[in-house]
């Protein structure tokens, strides 16, 4: 760090256990005047003795010298606000403010109103801290900084404290057992290898929340309590406690969909999608940019299309093939940025054409309309906006009736089947898969593209038994895959579902990912390797299935660097991914290591 003419480096640690109320620490402003480089934040992190730790980023800026504790705070998964830190009952004899170096300015700070002249102990006419006393009395305007232990509630509040000059700034902390404060400082690219895979994370980002902490929510939703839900779901109450907490990972589509079902909720109001780039990611920022117009592209099809003159005499139809070449590179390629930017004008102009094409070349610009669809489908699926894609798909099914071609017909139905896999409606997708399947075994001398629709769909079966917890169909619906990827004998991409050998192999490692099976992912995943050619869309995938399986089976350094490699490849699908934010969030949560952090920073896991 460089300060005016001085070179300084900021990097020790301040460690403060806090025992009796509050703490203050004189720190450099975050903007302090000559300061170089800019932009940083201060990382706080706390270690709790009796609940899971965290770590948040803030800034003390010079016109904002006071930082509020609630800033820092881990919300509680039920009250919404702040982390339940202990049981009043079981420390009344530090609680105590007779037990305080100075009783009566603990009860002043507490804003016990009237109760500030009473007596400190804990039998009648006495205040102590836990007592309803404090709960009477303490309810001041949150809004406004009034500080209080509510025994009912168990959530601590915390007032900011006094300004001080800039550019040094304090920072009072109150009712936490030990805080860390710590000092980052992103240095610039020659001088930090940090800024190549970091970005500042500002105070301005809201925390996260984890995939538990939702699922609290909606439980509390429900009036349902913790062994209602375990009752309900099938899942222990121990396990509802560790995903609530946050100690245990919540990512699995199974395990989602089994509490979806029993609260009657769509899955995506436990994981959080679409989530909502961090503001230091500007690519992820232009990403999510696209989608509105995206959804009005969709939401116009089967409309009347009511083209200019202009755009009536743009039409040329190997000019749109060759943009929905493109527009597929991008999507396997999870080039989402670039996929935001191109779809909304290429599905404008083949809705046009669609329109003005007469009979001869109708078909070709429904395949190619449907086969854009299908782009905006896998858009707007890898950023979260899961009813934006079922419409998507629709469009997709729509236009492939359209072009008369049986096989484009089925293959649009291989999504369909998805959509209902997706919200647990395993029976509905089955039929899907089935119905496919007897037409496609109906065909006496299938040529290469039926043989590779016929792989997809056992493969789709076999993800769906996965997750409907049907093992043994599961594995029998892999083998039938890989019977049909050795009758091809080589990796095709027809319909864009990249089909073969190798595609299997990968499924092979993700359906024991889909069950919990660690181990025997791990074993699968180090035997593919993948062609160097082959998509970065399946390469990303295949890293994030690897870092799920070594996080299952224990071995936290190698999901980390899978992310990674994910992440290097496919920045926004990978931080998109409801999996790896819930997977890398339960890591920071009970493990903390420098690459783990800035991975989560990224995420918005932090």
């Amino acid at each position: 760090m460089t300060i005016g003419e001085d070179d300084v480096v900021l990097g020790r640690t301040a460690e403060v256990v806090l025992d009796d109320g509050e703490f203050s620490k004189t720190l450099v402003a975050t903007d302090a005047s000559g300061m170089s480089p800019s932009g940083w934040t201060y990382r706080v992190e706390a270690a709790l003795t009796n609940g899971p730790g965290w770590i948040r980023y803030l800034s003390l800026p010079k016109a904002s010298p006071a930082v509020k504790l609630s800033d820092a705070l881990v919300p509680d998964p039920v009250a919404g606000e702040f982390m339940v830190l202990i049981d009043g009952s079981s420390r009344l004899a530090k609680a105590n403010l007779a037990d305080l170096p100075d009783p009566g300015a603990a009860r002043t700070r507490l804003q016990l109103g009237n109760a500030a002249t009473r007596s400190v102990g804990a039998t009648n006419g006495t205040v102590a801290v836990g007592d309803e006393g404090v709960r009477n009395h303490g309810n001041g305007d949150r809004g406004k900084g009034s500080n209080r232990i509510d025994r009912g509630a168990r959530k601590l509040i915390a007032a900011p404290t006094k300004k001080r000059k800039a550019p040094r700034t304090s920072a009072v902390r109150k009712g936490l057992p030990k805080y860390t404060v710590g000092r980052r400082a992103y240095r610039s690219k020659s001088r930090s290898k940090e800024l190549e895979t970091g970005m500042a994370h500002t105070a301005d980002n809201p925390p996260a929340e984890s995939n538990g902490q939702r699922l609290a929510r909606l439980r509390a939703r429900h009036r349902w309590t913790q062994q209602r839900l375990a009752t309900e779901s099938g899942y222990t109450i121990s396990a509802i406690k560790k995903f609530e907490q946050g100690l245990r990972s919540l990512d699995r589509p199974a395990v989602v969909l089994a509490f979806a079902q029993a609260l009657d909720c769509h899955p995506t109001e436990i994981t959080g999608a679409p989530y909502v780039p961090v503001q230091a990611d500007r690519d992820g920022q232009q990403a999510v940019a696209s989608v509105a117009a995206v959804r009005r592209a969709l939401m116009r099809h089967g409309r009347p299309a009511r083209p200019t003159e202009a755009e009536a005499a743009a039409v040329d139809l190997p000019g749109l093939r060759r943009r929905v070449v493109a527009a597929n590179v991008y999507r396997q390629a999870s080039a989402l940025t670039q996929s935001g930017a191109v779809l909304p004008a290429l599905l404008r102009d083949l809705q046009v054409a669609a329109e003005l094409s007469g009979d001869g070349q109708r078909r070709q610009v429904f395949g190619l309309l449907a086969s854009a669809y299908e782009c905006a489908m896998q858009y707007l699926y890898k950023l979260g906006h899961s009813s934006d894609a079922t419409l998507a798909t629709e469009r997709v099914v729509w236009a492939s009736r359209e072009t008369g071609d049986p096989l484009r017909v089925l293959a649009a139905s291989w999504y369909d089947a998805g959509e209902f896999l997706t919200i647990g409606e395993h029976d509905e997708a089955g039929a899907i898969i089935d119905e496919a399947l007897t037409e496609l075994g109906a065909i006496r001398t299938p040529g290469p593209e039926a043989v590779s629709l016929k792989g997809a769909f056992h493969l789709k079966a076999s993800l769906n038994l996965a997750r409907a917890s049907d093992t043994d169909g599961a594995v029998r619906h892999l083998a039938h895959a890989q019977q049909a990827a050795d009758e091809l004998g080589e990796d095709r991409n027809d319909f864009e579902m990249q089909f073969g050998p190798t595609n299997t192999a990968l499924w092979s490692v993700s359906l024991p990912v889909e069950m919990g099976r660690g181990k025997d992912a791990v074993a699968r995943a180090e035997k593919v390797k993948l062609p160097a050619e082959y998509s970065r869309e399946r390469h990303s995938h295949f890293h994030i299935d690897r870092g799920r399986a070594y996080f299952y089976n224990g071995q936290r350094d190698e999901a980390v660097r899978a992310f990674l490699d994910a992440e290097r490849l496919a920045p926004q699908a990978t931080r998109a991914h409801a999996g790896v934010r819930e997977t890398v969030g339960t890591m920071i949560r009970t493990q903390k290591r420098g690459n783990l952090v800035e991975l989560g920073i990224r995420l918005g896991a932090v």
